[in-house]
């Protein structure tokens, strides 16, 4: 069971899963937290009420949208840890949070909560250069038996950009490596369509190997490792 709740500032998890324009996700909880006093058990309430039950692949998943974004920039540290207080103690086994890369005290309370984290960047050297600053500080946090991982999105060969070089400039391993398929997931997208709902296509095994990182469900085969397995000597048994 799957809550996906949208704290990114920019940027809209309900248009991308074309959600109704009436749900209120996350906007009645934060206007609720901005009065004087409040109740945990109201804000729950009012969290509980936001959420929209979204079919996927013919799967379900929770979806908690984000408010508008001058209500999304104005979560500081307190309405952010109270917002995720009251998240975490409903009845989900996974819940994911997607965010902004900026270093605001909303995201440093969702770094902190966090059991699993997953940067995601590309080749470009700003993008990195701000990465590198979240890494640095998410260190200073010293929170034990936090997973945290690096994904590469857009990466295309031609760039001239070796693996090992970025694995260096930040100091982690890459755990995936998303390939630059631009204009197939943008066709896609114009169309409405979900790449998750295309599963033949290539390009969701990178998918499902960032989601295996979160909840390991997926074999070697639906992973497509085995052929990268019989190349280099040995398959898992």
């Amino acid at each position: 069971k799957v809550l996906l709740v949208d704290f990114a500032t920019f940027g809209s998890i309900g248009v991308m899963l074309n959600l109704p324009r009436n749900v209120r996700g996350l906007s009645d909880a934060i206007s609720y937290l901005e009065q004087p006093s409040w109740e945990e058990e109201e804000l729950r309430n009012y969290v509980e009420e936001g959420i929209y039950s979204s079919q996927i692949h013919g799967k379900t998943i929770d979806v908690l949208a984000a408010s508008t974004p001058m209500k999304m920039t104005g979560l500081d540290m307190n309405k952010s840890v109270e917002l995720m207080r009251v998240i975490q103690q409903l009845d989900y086994d996974v819940i994911i949070i997607d965010t902004s890369s900026d270093l605001s005290e909303k995201n440093i309370s969702l770094i902190s909560a966090a059991n699993d984290i997953i940067y995601v960047t590309t080749t470009d050297i700003a993008a990195n250069s701000a990465l590198l600053s979240t890494i640095e500080l998410v260190e200073t946090l010293n929170k034990p038996f936090q997973n945290r991982y690096l994904v590469v999105n857009h990466y295309n060969d031609s760039l001239g950009f070796p693996i090992a070089e970025l694995e260096q400039i930040l100091s982690m391993e890459i755990a995936v490596v998303i390939p630059d398929k631009y204009e197939q997931i943008q066709g896609y997208a114009n169309r409405g369509i979900l790449i998750s709902e295309k599963p033949s296509l290539k390009i969701n095994r990178n998918y499902r190997q960032v989601s295996q990182l979160i909840q390991p469900i997926f074999s070697n085969k639906e992973l497509g490792k085995r052929r990268r397995l019989l190349r280099s000597g040995g398959v898992k048994r």
